[in-house]
């Protein structure tokens, strides 16, 4: 630990529960373990959460959620001159937010413009991502159900040029960064696809190896394990009836994250109203009330994933990341119904690794969900295969992991 408290400054996307809670948890360790001085950045609904752990919260230029989902799940071209205007308009936020506060370091969590503007202000900074966003993921790669690339090509040459396509893009994405660093008298190089604009001085990786590969990892990039948003529950008392759920019945927990398809809470009522299923959902406040709640469908706004899955013998999600872990920690099957690229790579991955299914969100019924769940509670592979990764991802607490290394980062920038 550090002699002195050192000031340290988190930025994240407050319009996306993921990237706060793992911000959250990670300056949590900071604050209370470590004695370090914690304070945030950032702007959307999740920032209240921010504020009721204790921690100031500052203003910054951030992404209209709607047009950060439309992007994801484009995931092709964007006009250059609005991209340009939105990078240098966020690099200009920070800098505003950064000078004033003259933190010791900066930590990040896929805010993209921290890459240059932590440069500019001269202050360190520690980057928080997954593998499959930096340039060393050696993860399989394959088509996108609904992408561009799949309906020109066909899924097996999209297959075959997606590494190609890959590539483009992320260069692609970061040629703005490339054109202000020029202006501003940077080195443009380091800025040679998205990727590389992602990185930080130091990289923190919320991912265990046996999901989410890697190859040549630079001394300054380290796995830290998955962050996942538990310090909210410590009190948390379970509604009566989860705790009287019917052992002989199957659990089915049914989660969108804060990103998922709104429709499908009202499709899976439906097709699991008349089975021998309990279902359980939380709904992240993306729907307040539904037309048909048949008797075997409990309702939480927000509650513990990892403590319900723990009840659960499957779990219905839209294949957000951490939705991914809490299933790996839980040991517990995945069917994944994804809204944009993203989930649907994790999925594909779910998929490889045998401990469960992707669904297609452009042609999935209530009927096929159903379907997909019994054959997975069937089939205790698929069990066995979250097991396997379970016993690997408990050799990691990714709070404090990531929370030590931010530690002996600042140590050795000391001297």
């Amino acid at each position: 630990m550090t002699e002195s408290k050192r000031t340290i400054l988190m930025v994240g996307d407050g319009n996306f529960l993921a990237h706060i809670s793992r911000l959250l948890e990670v300056a949590l360790q900071l604050r209370d373990r470590l004695g370090h001085r914690v304070r945030f950045a950032g702007t959307g609904k999740f920032m209240r959460l921010v504020r009721e752990a204790g921690f100031e919260v500052d203003s910054i230029y951030t992404v209209d959620r709607d047009t950060t989902l439309e992007l994801a799940k484009r995931a092709g071209l964007v006009n250059n001159r609005w991209w340009y205007n939105t990078v240098k308009k966020s690099v200009e936020s920070d800098l505003e937010v950064l000078r004033r506060i003259q933190p010791d370091a900066v930590v990040g969590d896929m805010h993209w413009t921290l890459h240059t503007s932590s440069e500019m202000a001269g202050i360190p900074y520690i980057s928080i991502t997954n593998a499959c966003w930096t340039n060393y993921d050696a993860s399989p790669l394959y088509a996108f159900d609904d992408h561009f690339s799949t309906r020109l090509l066909g899924r097996r040459l999209a297959s075959k040029v997606m590494p190609y396509l890959k590539e483009m893009l992320s260069s692609y994405w970061a040629r703005a960064y490339r054109q202000l660093r020029k202006e501003w008298g940077l080195d443009p190089k380091r800025a040679k696809n998205i990727f590389q604009v992602i990185e930080g001085d130091m990289t923190l990786l919320a991912d265990i190896p046996e999901y989410a590969p890697t190859t040549e990892l630079p001394e300054n990039v380290h796995y830290v394990g998955p962050i996942l948003w538990e310090s909210a529950w410590a009190n948390w008392t379970p509604p009566e009836w989860l705790d009287n759920l019917d052992p002989t019945k199957p659990t089915i927990y049914f989660t969108m994250g804060s990103t998922g398809e709104v429709g499908y809470f009202q499709e899976v009522a439906r097709a699991f109203a008349e089975s021998d299923y309990q279902i359980v959902t939380t709904t992240g406040g993306l729907v307040d009330s539904l037309d048909v709640v048949p008797e075997n469908f409990h309702m939480l706004d927000f509650a513990p994933g990892l403590e319900i899955m723990k009840r659960a013998d499957v779990v219905l999600n839209h294949g957000g990341n951490g939705t991914i872990y809490q299933c790996i920690k839980a040991g517990i099957p995945i069917i994944g119904i994804p809204a944009h690229v993203d989930q649907e790579r994790n999925l594909q991955r779910v998929q490889d690794l045998g401990f469960g299914l992707k669904l297609r969100e452009s042609t999935c019924t209530g009927r096929e969900i159903l379907e997909a769940v019994s054959a997975v509670v069937r089939n205790p592979s698929y069990r066995q295969a979250a097991q396997v990764l379970k016993r690997a991802a408990d050799k990691y607490h990714g709070p404090s992991g990531a929370a030590e290394h931010i530690d002996r980062f600042l140590d050795q920038r000391a001297f």
